[in-house]
């Protein structure tokens, strides 16, 4: 069972958006773990999208902000609309 997150805040992607968010998270992780420092955030983000948990604090969605926007610099096609429209909800969430 997770722990509500303090104050949480709603986040409802498609498991298309869901998708594109734990790729872009993921490969973050693989970053992290190349420069040997700790992933456990990165890693609790992911858990998060994998379970479809919808509630997160400000501070995982500001690390998905961060990853969606590394990883749509260089998506493939298919993955931009649904990064997009991921990342749209993410600053939407975060406003």
């Amino acid at each position: 069972m997770t722990t509500p997150a303090p104050n949480p805040i709603a986040l409802d992607l498609s498991r298309e958006e869901r998708w594109v968010a734990h790729h872009a998270v993921l490969a973050r992780v693989e970053e992290i773990l190349d420069t040997n420092d700790d992933p456990s955030d990165a890693r609790e983000l992911l858990r998060k999208l994998e379970d479809g948990d919808a509630d997160y604090d400000a501070a995982e969605l500001r690390l998905l902000e961060s990853c969606l926007e590394t990883y749509l610099r260089d998506a493939p096609g298919r993955d931009r609309t649904p990064g997009e429209n991921a990342l749209d909800s993410v600053e939407t969430a975060l406003a």
